[in-house]
C-alpha cells in the first residue's frame, strides 16, 4: 500500500478546526503555524476528502512518512501524574506508547483536558470506559491512576490492535480493548475524546451506562462551541481554544 502526503496552507482558525477531525479519525499529521501536512495510506484518500471541509490538492508520494512521524516525538509530560514516551525513550514511571503511525500520543489539548479530569478522580477499584480509545493513552492512564478494570472501545480495528499492544507493553493487565462503541455493561466513569458531534449523539447512552454517582468526561469541543447538558452537575474546562466537560450523574 502506497503512503501519501498532502499539505494544506490555511488560517490558524481553519487549522484549529481540522486538527481534532484528523486526530479523532486516526490520521497522522504535522502542523506548523501556517500549514498542516497529512500522511495517509492510499486506501484512505477518499475518506480524507470527505472529512476535510477544504479542497484537497493531489497527494504526493511519502515514502518516509513513518520515519518522519517517529522522529517528531520522543516523550511528553501530559499532566502532573502522567508522562508518555515512545519505545526507546522511556523514563521511570512513563507510559510507553507505540502510536502505530496512525494514532496520537495524547499530546493534543483535548487529551490533556480529559486527562486533567481523570487524574482528579479517585479511581481505585473503579470501572472505566474509554470510548474512541485511539492508541489507548486515556485508558492506560486510568489504569495507571488506579482503576481496577478499564475497557476501551473504538470503531477502528487498528486502534484496538495498537491499544492492546500498549497495554501489554506497560503490563497493565486490567485493560481490555474491543471493537465497537459504548458497551452494554455499566461503569463508574466514562470518558470520550472524539468528534464533538458524535459525543452529542452518544451522550444519552453514556448516561445510561454510568452508575449513579459516577462521572462522564467529554473532551473535543471548540471553546466557542455551545453544548447544553441537561442532567447532572456539569463543570467546563478550557485549554488553548478547546473545551471539555465533567458531568457528575
Amino acid at each position: 500500500m502506497r503512503a501519501l502526503q498532502v499539505e494544506l496552507r490555511l488560517s490558524e482558525s481553519e487549522l484549529d478546526a481540522i486538527d481534532p477531525i484528523l486526530e479523532d479519525s486516526g490520521f497522522v499529521f504535522l502542523r506548523t503555524a501556517e500549514s498542516i501536512t497529512i500522511y495517509f495510506e492510499e486506501s484512505r484518500e477518499e475518506e480524507l476528502r470527505v472529512l476535510i471541509p477544504f479542497p484537497l490538492p493531489n497527494p504526493e508520494e511519502a515514502s518516509d512518512w513513518k520515519d518522519t512521524w517517529q522522529e517528531e516525538f520522543t516523550s511528553a509530560e501530559l499532566s502532573s501524574k502522567i508522562t508518555v514516551a515512545k519505545p526507546g525513550f522511556e523514563t521511570e514511571g512513563a507510559l510507553v506508547i507505540e502510536a502505530g503511525f496512525t494514532f496520537g500520543f495524547g499530546t493534543h489539548q483535548t487529551s490533556r483536558i480529559a486527562l486533567s479530569y481523570l487524574e482528579e478522580e479517585k479511581l481505585s477499584g473503579k470501572v472505566v470506559f474509554d470510548i474512541g480509545c485511539g492508541s489507548g493513552v486515556l485508558a492506560l492512564s486510568a489504569a495507571k491512576l488506579g482503576a481496577s478494570r478499564v475497557l476501551g472501545t473504538d470503531i477502528d480495528p487498528e486502534a484496538v490492535r495498537v491499544s492492546e499492544g500498549n497495554a501489554e507493553r506497560n503490563d497493565l493487565l486490567q485493560c481490555e480493548f474491543k471493537l465497537g462503541s459504548i458497551p452494554e455493561s455499566e461503569c463508574d466513569l466514562l470518558v470520550m475524546n472524539i468528534i464533538s458531534s458524535v459525543q452529542r449523539e452518544l451522550l444519552p447512552v453514556a448516561r445510561e451506562r454510568v452508575r449513579p454517582g459516577g462521572v462522564i468526561i467529554l473532551s473535543g469541543f471548540l471553546a466557542e462551541e455551545e453544548f447544553e447538558i441537561p442532567f447532572g452537575k456539569v463543570e467546563r474546562r478550557e485549554l488553548d481554544g478547546w473545551a471539555g466537560y465533567r458531568i457528575r450523574v
